[in-house]
């Protein structure tokens, strides 16, 4: 139950996380008026409108320089690939199965893939130099707060926790652990990307279309893996109190020996 309470509340965290900066967009986007669909131009969605077309009716063409939007949305989601990888070098060293390490090395491998692809969008074109100078974390251009920038130190504080928690355990609790958080992580991610995709432009859609599908196959990969874990966890329960039955048995067969003893 202890893993499992950490789990959600790592979920519970990144989740009203993850609220807040969408109702940012949204109050944004709220604040100027729509333009209609497949009248996309750069300097009106840098300004953070969603498209109003399905992803399906989307036209893609060449990438002109990275809208503030696309920055902000590629940068939030660099924070989570990269902590997966920092997460599964762990898992690849500490992980007694090796079904987990495998698992942990195709974290490694595909998330590294989505961090090259993120990096086209993030930080690039126009707004380098704008977002070199919100890095203290106040968003120059719209006030308040820079929300990429709390993701980035919410990100390293997370990584922090989970790892403490994680040299905690060894053996099969560790992978039992890693698992559930990955669980956890993934379902996030996989909402996140959901949300995100309705703010990206084109070609960061594709991105994070392709996303949501890898995404999926982790989560479903870690759940096929803590069921065999869970399993065994369950046998060996059972195997205890089968022991500890087969103890109190004998133990009872001798207290009836020495009373038999005794009246004799």
């Amino acid at each position: 139950m202890q893993k499992w309470t950490f789990v959600a509340a790592v979920g519970v965290i990144a989740l009203t996380f993850a609220d807040g900066a969408s109702a940012q967009l949204r109050r944004r986007a709220n604040s100027q008026e729509r333009y209609p669909a497949g009248q996309y131009e750069q300097g009106q969605y840098a300004q953070g409108q969603p498209l109003t077309a399905g992803r399906s009716q989307r036209a893609s063409g060449p990438m002109e320089g990275a809208s503030l939007t696309d920055q902000q949305l590629a940068s939030w989601l660099l924070v989570d690939n990269r902590a997966e990888i920092q997460l599964a070098r762990m898992a690849q060293e500490r992980a007694s199965c090796d079904e987990v390490k495998e698992f942990a090395k195709r974290m490694i491998d595909d998330h590294a893939e989505m961090v090259e692809k993120l990096q086209r969008f993030a930080a690039t074109g126009r707004n380098a130099q704008a977002e070199v100078q919100n890095a203290q974390g106040v968003n120059t251009q719209y006030g308040g707060l820079n929300f990429v920038r709390l993701k980035q130190q919410l990100g390293q504080q997370c990584v922090a926790s989970v790892e403490r928690e994680l040299e905690e355990k060894d053996g099969e609790d560790f992978d039992r652990c890693y698992l559930g958080m990955q669980i956890g992580m993934h379902i996030h991610v996989l909402d996140t990307l959901k949300v995100f995709s309705r703010y990206a432009s084109p070609e960061l859609d594709q991105v994070i279309e392709d996303g949501e599908q890898t995404t999926q196959e982790h989560l479903d990969k870690a759940k096929e893996l803590m069921k065999k874990h869970e399993g065994k966890e369950g046998k060996g329960k059972s195997s205890d109190r089968s022991s500890s039955s087969r103890d109190n048995s004998g133990g009872d067969r001798e207290s009836s020996r020495d009373r038999d003893t005794d009246r004799n």
